[in-house]
């Protein structure tokens, strides 16, 4: 199957940016920012090549992929994949932006 174009939501965007940036604080190094874009990265070229892998949420067309202590909430068609959010998961469940069944 061809690979999708990756289309990021701001939202998405924003989330990893904050995420980021708290561990280069946090750490004072950039080291585990580095590898954890990278981490992401590869995966969302996965996904954008077999989407199915995503277990579904709530509304059926959005899925999330477990990747460790991270969550990538997506959907997709033919031609795309949209990164919907990315969040922590050690974060507050209840601010999850989707729930899944």
């Amino acid at each position: 199957m061809a690979r999708r174009q990756i289309v990021w939501s701001s939202d998405a965007e924003n989330q990893f940016k904050q995420i980021l940036n708290y561990f280069i604080s946090r750490n004072q190094s950039t080291r585990y920012s580095s590898r954890l874009l990278s981490i992401i990265t590869d995966a969302t070229h996965q996904i954008s090549q077999t989407p199915e892998i995503g277990l579904h949420c709530e509304n059926q067309r959005t899925r999330v992929l477990i990747l460790k202590d991270y969550l990538i909430y997506y959907e997709f068609t033919d031609s795309h994949l949209f990164i919907l959010n990315i969040r922590d998961a050690r974060q507050n469940p209840n601010n999850a932006p989707f729930e899944r069944i």
